[in-house]
């Protein structure tokens, strides 16, 4: 994977380039939050280690502004920290981290979490590809049986847009879908419901992007 880490601490980044090289993984390196923000929004990252204290943004500041970064792909979001307080791990679960390393850093856990991190990431990726892609084929025949199928996969959907914010996939979708249904004749009550289900999803766009 391509791997994103922040840290202020040269020795700890050394580390921890040192190891995640080893695996085999792609390393870009930041040296404080800004900088690895900044570097998040160049490219597309599935995995991002980062330290919780930093200079000019904190590793929780940077986790919720990747979770507000509509993105066609899930990243994952490991802090590395000694702040394992039970407030505190809590805080960071709230900011958007999936998961915590203490430091210091042992080679055997840090392998082990990546090995999460790509089980997770492959499948969650695959469900939203696979509820799009339903959605899109049974949005094909929209005037025809198979609304309430097509009703059922948008508010799945809709699930996906409320917990992992807004894919920029699934946003093109909803708002393909809402002029395809605005053109549409009929005012049967099942198309009146998927109306309404679509528009209060479209209407997150605000809130997640």
């Amino acid at each position: 994977m391509r791997v994103l880490i922040a840290d202020d601490d040269p020795v700890c980044l050394r580390l921890l380039r040192a190891s995640l090289e080893r695996m085999r993984h792609e390393v870009i390196v930041a040296h404080d939050g800004q900088e690895a923000w900044d570097l998040f929004r160049k490219t597309p990252i599935p995995l991002v280690i980062t330290d919780w204290l930093m200079p000019h943004m904190s590793g929780i500041e940077l986790c919720e502004n990747i979770r507000a970064e509509a993105r066609e792909r899930y990243s994952y979001i490991i802090i590395v920290t000694t702040l394992s307080d039970a407030e505190n791990t809590l805080l960071g679960f709230r900011a958007g981290a999936d998961d915590y390393l203490a430091k210091p850093l042992r080679f055997d856990e840090l392998e082990r979490r990546i090995a999460v991190a790509q089980r997770v990431r492959q499948g969650m990726n695959a469900k939203i590809e696979a509820t799009l892609r339903s959605a899109v084929e049974t949005c094909q025949s929209v005037a025809g049986p198979s609304n309430a199928s097509l009703l059922q996969s948008v508010q799945t959907l809709g699930d996906f847009y409320r917990t992992e914010r807004a894919f920029t996939k699934a946003r093109a979708f909803l708002r393909r879908q809402l002029a395809i249904l605005r053109d549409t004749p009929g005012k049967d009550e099942e198309q009146a419901r998927l109306r309404r289900e679509l528009e209060s999803l479209e209407g997150l766009e605000d809130e997640c992007a």
